[in-house]
């Protein structure tokens, strides 16, 4: 069609052949590919001069339209391929979306309000890995543990924290030594990303031969078992017991003074945050834009 459109504006084969950087040989087989593909010729040609027949000056205005159709749908498309919009769907722990990526959502609304998301709390067992079904999966794993077929961005790395309720402390007494966990009610999740056996290593000093090192069994609480974060932490917050948790998930608790944490000499098991997404080809503007902006935002997700 551009190629009949084209030999109507030159008024020749050669001219059309000339403005599409084609053969003149290819111009006559596309415009007679045309007409009989229509069934109706739709050029006049003598030796003189070409003009369109009246089924053609039909067939031109008709085309014209088309193609302007056409221009305006790539016009759109290729303005939603460098604008962000649309819905975005992400996934992750719920303590996670809750805690630190629902915050987040105003300022970045902000600058993309064309951008809406829906925000997925994945299955805790499904937690280590890329769900296929979202655009960007949040992967908190134990650190250098993420493996997959698919590309994951690192946003932060913190540790594995101990915390319970003043009330608890003061029934129980606080462990001063790792060891001093199997003597306690340790609130676990779950899940496959917490280990029955952690490591633990007094800070500032090197790991690997360190003679502050040990292996603490968290001995999970008899009394409650759940992959749920929040009731766990609800639990906590009761005096049930010591929470093993990630600090971002307990951020209010223990600023307010609900929790207390123990044990903050000692280095326990490093965690990392990864943003997933399935490849690196052809990622959209709202991806692209949302995994630029969790990186501006969360630079640290340490405990201190």
């Amino acid at each position: 069609m551009r190629t009949f459109i084209c030999v109507v504006d030159e008024g020749s084969f050669a001219g059309a052949a000339r403005a599409l950087d084609i053969s003149p040989a290819a111009v006559t087989r596309l415009v007679a590919e045309l007409e009989q593909e229509i069934g109706a010729r739709l050029l006049h040609r003598t030796t003189r001069r070409l003009a369109p027949t009246e089924a053609g000056l039909e067939y031109t205005d008709h085309v014209r339209e088309i193609l302007a159709k056409v221009a305006e749908a790539s016009a759109a498309v290729e303005s939603t391929s460098r604008v962000p919009a649309g819905p975005l769907r992400v996934g992750g722990a719920a303590p996670l979306l809750s805690h630190q990526i629902a915050p987040l959502l105003p300022e970045f609304r902000r600058r993309y309000h064309k951008v809406s998301f829906q925000l997925t709390a994945l299955d805790p067992q499904s937690l280590g890995g890329l769900d296929e079904s979202l655009d960007i999966t949040l992967i908190c794993t134990p650190a250098k543990l993420v493996t997959g077929d698919f590309v994951a961005h690192l946003l932060a790395s913190t540790e594995l924290i101990f915390c319970a309720s003043p009330s608890y402390f003061e029934a129980n007494g606080v462990p001063v030594y790792p060891a001093d966990l199997a003597h306690h009610e340790v609130l676990v999740p779950n899940a496959h990303s917490t280990p029955r056996t952690i490591e633990f290593r007094r800070k500032g000093h090197p790991a690997g031969g360190d003679v502050h090192a040990v292996q603490a069994k968290t001995r999970r609480s008899g009394v409650l078992s759940s992959a749920h974060h929040e009731t766990l932490h609800a639990a906590a917050n009761a005096g049930m017991g010591i929470l093993a948790t990630l600090p971002w998930y307990v951020q209010s608790g223990l600023s307010n003074g609900t929790l207390v944490r123990v044990l903050q000499e000692w280095a326990s098991l490093r965690f990392d945050l990864y943003a997933a997404i399935p490849s690196r080809n052809l990622v959209p503007p709202k991806t692209r834009a949302f995994m630029d902006f969790l990186r501006e935002k969360i630079q640290s997700l340490d405990g201190k």
